[in-house]
């Protein structure tokens, strides 16, 4: 099986981005109430997210 030898780099860029972007934006919010996320075995992301 395939495994990046970047993903923990990836990893940590992302979170520090999302950190830094909700840091900047506190009010930032999504609509829950339309957010799509179908049950699945392995796709662990939502297919719609509105903000």
């Amino acid at each position: 099986m395939h495994f990046c030898i970047g993903a923990h780099l990836a990893r940590m860029e992302v979170t520090e981005a999302v950190r830094t972007f909700l840091a900047r934006m506190p009010k930032f919010s999504f609509d829950m109430d339309k957010a799509v996320r179908p049950a699945s075995s392995f796709q662990w992301s939502w297919n719609v997210l509105p903000w």
